[in-house]
């Protein structure tokens, strides 16, 4: 029996390129059963030109608008739970898919995944191709990922490798209960699929990643501070909710991976409160938490770096 597919998109004052994203979604070799749509209270036209759309494609599109802004989470999670499809797609407002894209990605459901992360070429506005793929910008590598069964895994506790725009999952994996974390839907299914060892990369570029200046998340986006107090703020808060999502994660999946990160990110916070150089010196010396930074953060993130300033700032201005 052919198992049926549902698209979700959230929208957001997304009008300069959602025609022709649905459109891409529309031609595909393998047609989709539903493509549901929740504009998240846009001001633009955006809804109008999907309320046109609706009446000129022989998909059904089933359109929603919010009252007002909730964001882009809250509006993928009632999305999914609103999807009737056997396998659910997301999808971005202002991506574009390749025609085989949704056939693909479904051959390696069928061989039993519960999860499909294909990679994507990087491109401009007007989907002119860079030299980058989106699995080169996140360090995904697929030999790593053949040759090792906990690849994902690994990868994961240093940071979220999971980007909606390139995913499908089978809808029965969605837990409702458990999405009470801290956690953008993309991660969230990321991780269902970690507990259920059933993720299957597909490197191969099915869709096209645009980058523009209104991205709500792109590879080139970089976290800005206003004043070296907001950073100290947000490297803690960040730091407290990876160690909270990390509680969950290791209630799930308990083997050593995940307790030693969850331990890893305990002591930091630690680090964090003492505010002295003599114990983040101690913990990386004679603990010898350093080697800890390599395997459960992200190298671009700077980690120990930002560690180091937040002793020292807190240490001046938070004694």
């Amino acid at each position: 029996m052919r198992m049926k597919i549902s698209v979700i998109m959230a929208t957001y004052n997304g009008a300069e390129y959602i025609e022709q994203q649905i459109n891409s979604i529309v031609n595909q070799t393998e047609k989709v059963d539903e493509i549901i749509v929740c504009d998240d209270n846009s001001s633009d036209d955006t809804y109008e030109i999907l309320g046109r759309l609706k009446n000129n494609i022989d998909i059904n599109l089933i359109l929603y608008k919010h009252k007002e802004n909730k964001g882009v989470k809250k509006t993928f999670i009632e999305l999914i739970e609103k999807a009737k499809g056997d396998i659910v797609f997301f999808s971005d407002q202002d991506d574009f898919w390749y025609r085989n894209k949704v056939k693909d990605m479904v051959e390696i459901i069928k061989e039993g995944k519960d999860i499909v992360m294909s990679n994507a070429d990087i491109t401009d506005a007007k989907l002119n191709k860079s030299n980058l793929t989106l699995w080169q910008c996140l360090g995904i590598e697929n030999e790593k990922y053949r040759n090792d069964d906990c690849y994902i895994e690994k990868e994961m506790l240093k940071r979220n490798i999971f980007t909606g725009m390139n995913m499908c999952f089978k809808r029965n994996v969605y837990q409702k209960s458990k999405m009470e974390i801290d956690m953008y839907h993309d991660e969230y299914i990321g991780w269902l699929g970690v507990f259920n060892k059933s993720v299957g990369l597909l490197n191969k570029s099915l869709a096209a990643y645009r980058q523009h200046k209104t991205n709500v998340v792109g590879v080139s986006k970089r976290t800005s501070f206003e004043s070296f107090e907001q950073m100290y703020k947000k490297i803690m808060e960040s730091t407290r909710k990876r160690y909270n999502n990390l509680l969950w994660v290791s209630d799930c999946l308990k083997d050593n991976y995940v307790l030693e990160a969850e331990n890893f990110y305990k002591q930091r916070l630690t680090i964090y409160q003492k505010k002295s150089i003599l114990y983040f010196m101690k913990m990386l010396l004679i603990h010898n938490i350093s080697y800890r930074y390599s395997n459960y953060t992200a190298r671009k993130e700077k980690a120990l770096i930002k560690d180091l300033f937040c002793v020292l700032y807190g240490r001046l201005f938070y004694k």
